[in-house]
């Protein structure tokens, strides 16, 4: 909430976050239908990642306009930094005992490949729907006197 309540468009800004949260759980839910992924809990729907991996895809929808910012326009590196992080991430999940994985090897190429398309059509979006583009106009200046 208190990310949208900064936002200079809150309506990008919940595009954003809409978009990206089906997006990463159509994929997530592809991986695990095809048995590269398994969660062990938090299922509510039959062939849906648990609800606490949608919530991780629409928590990470809004550091995309701030603190990903720098990766605006950046397509290929964007790409690498899906590539690499996405599977460094789910490896971590695995470490932690929040997913299982099919084959290792297969899952984190899979995640990865999937990672590295996901990550520039996402900033791409980011262009489309900013809700951080817009300044402020209610902002407080704070005076040390």
């Amino acid at each position: 909430m208190v990310h949208l309540v900064r936002a200079g468009s809150v309506r990008n800004e919940m595009l954003l976050i809409a978009l990206t949260t089906i997006l990463g759980t159509t994929w997530d839910s592809g991986l695990m239908l095809a048995g590269f992924l398994t969660f062990t809990n938090g299922a509510v729907i039959p062939g849906i990642v648990p609800i606490w991996m949608v919530a991780m895809w629409a928590l990470f929808a809004t550091t995309l306009n701030v603190s990903m910012k720098w990766m605006k326009n950046r397509y290929l590196l964007s790409a690498f930094f899906g590539a690499v992080g996405g599977p460094a991430a789910y490896y971590a999940g695995h470490r932690l005992g929040a997913v299982e994985f099919g084959n290792t090897s297969s899952a984190l190429l899979a995640v990865g490949f999937g990672w590295a398309v996901i990550m520039p059509l996402l900033i791409a979006l980011t262009t489309r729907f900013n809700g951080y583009h817009e300044e402020r106009t209610d902002t407080y200046e704070v005076k040390l006197v």
